[in-house]
């Protein structure tokens, strides 16, 4: 399978099953800004008849809860501070989604104002969120969302611009696409912006900041073939690939202030599986019974938010708490 562009969030695959899905032989083109709103944003996704399930090795254990919003088709689930409070997004039809909090069993919906489209993707301690929308113009721009207060801002010389989490510092990261619809990553603090691309990789995304400043993400590059997609963090100057061990790959999507990394992966049946990675180990993750899991961010001690893909593949955002006490035994061997 062969995939030419990845964007975290592209709003209406919530809505439709047809889109959640890029068959084996499909080659995904370079998408315009628009295209990054309005189709799938699989990672490889494994056709839906595919009767393949990892088998989940891990000793710990884990409890799942389902964050799904009221009546929508689909819900994504992004973060979860540690004040309790959820961002993500969610539709009911074709024609808008729009972004949510959740908290203390209060879901609200939370949009830029008069935008066609809203996600939230990221959110940090004191309660600032960031994510992008789609204006009536159909362009993409970022967004931080303060105090009751919503600010639109566009990384320099960018086509669009998705901003993807931010942290307990205020800094955020996203991505920029340039004038040949080229991704990459921006490092955003207080206005002034960075452009921070993995070398040799012809398109870059910045996923996840902690507040040690460490930051993950993934790339590819033009001259792969198969353009696989690969994980990576970055502190001090330095890169670090971050791949799932014999993985057809790899999207990293986020990273907490104890240095756990959390994301998603392909195997080689194209099945897709959530993973953490700390110390060295990595270990999958999936619901049980899911068509696919993704993890995104695990910013309250030990609950991981993320969304899975139903028997129908309809998308539902999920809290998983890992249970104090219990062990992670590696198993990166077990289902690839």
């Amino acid at each position: 399978m062969t995939v030419k562009t990845l964007v975290i969030l592209l709003l209406t695959f919530l809505l439709s099953t047809a889109t959640l899905l890029v068959s084996q032989d499909a080659v995904v083109k370079k998408s315009t800004s628009t295209d990054h709103l309005f189709s799938s944003h699989s990672l490889l996704r494994a056709p839906a008849h595919s009767g393949y399930r990892a088998p989940v090795a891990n000793s710990a254990i884990y409890q799942f809860a389902t964050v799904d919003y009221p009546g929508a088709s689909g819900t994504y689930v992004f973060a979860e501070n540690a004040g309790g409070t959820f961002v993500g997004t969610f539709g009911y039809d074709f024609e808008k989604a729009d972004g949510f909090t959740y908290r203390n069993g209060v879901y609200a919906t939370l949009d830029y104002t008069e935008a066609l489209a809203t996600a939230l993707t990221g959110i940090n301690t004191a309660g600032q969120i960031v994510g992008y929308y789609q204006d009536s113009l159909f362009l993409v721009h970022g967004l931080l969302y303060d105090g009751g207060t919503f600010t639109s801002f566009d990384a320099p010389g960018a086509s669009a611009t998705f901003a993807y989490d931010i942290n307990d510092s205020g800094e955020i990261v996203g991505m920029y696409l340039d004038s040949s619809q080229h991704e990459h990553g921006f490092i955003d603090d207080g206005g002034s912006f960075t452009t921070l691309d993995y070398p040799g990789g012809s398109d870059t995304v910045l996923t996840g900041i902690n507040l040690a400043g460490t930051i993950v993400g993934y790339w590819n590059s033009d001259n792969q073939g198969i353009n696989y997609f690969h994980g990576f963090s970055y502190s001090g100057g330095v890169f670090t690939p971050v791949d799932f061990p014999r993985s057809n790959g790899t999207a990293v999507m986020g990273i907490n202030d104890a240095g756990m990394i959390t994301g998603y992966c392909n195997d080689r049946n194209d099945v897709t599986h959530g993973f953490l990675y700390s110390n060295g180990i990595y270990n999958s993750l999936d619901v049980p019974g899911a068509n696919a899991t993704e993890l995104m961010r695990s910013k309250k001690g030990n609950l991981i938010d993320g969304v899975y893909f139903d028997a129908l593949n309809e998308a539902h955002g999920i809290s998983v708490r890992h249970q104090q006490g219990s062990q992670i035994t590696p198993n990166p061997n077990t289902i690839f």
